[in-house]
């Protein structure tokens, strides 16, 4: 979705997919969802960064943490910018 997307964050009025009146409540539970997945990852992050000697040992672990939360970011973005379009 990313390609699809202006400078400012927002899909292009183009490219905006027909949501079904019915899949908007979907899409906006979804998105809450992500966001609470997002909480979940981030708390998950900092915990693994505050025990050095886990850190050590599980350092791919946290890499893996830190990209997955991001990409939970994205998505999270594009299913609030569905769910919030007019």
């Amino acid at each position: 979705m990313r390609e699809l997307e202006t400078t400012d964050g927002k899909i292009k009025d183009s490219h905006q997919p027909k949501l079904h009146p019915d899949a908007v409540s979907h899409v906006a539970d979804a998105a809450e969802r992500s966001r609470f997945i997002c909480e979940q990852m981030n708390l998950l992050s900092t915990l693994l960064q505050q025990r050095h000697d886990v850190l050590d040992l599980l350092g791919d672990t946290l890499q893996s943490v830190v990209h997955a939360q991001t990409e939970l970011y994205r998505i999270c973005h594009t299913l609030d910018t569905l769910a919030n379009r007019k």
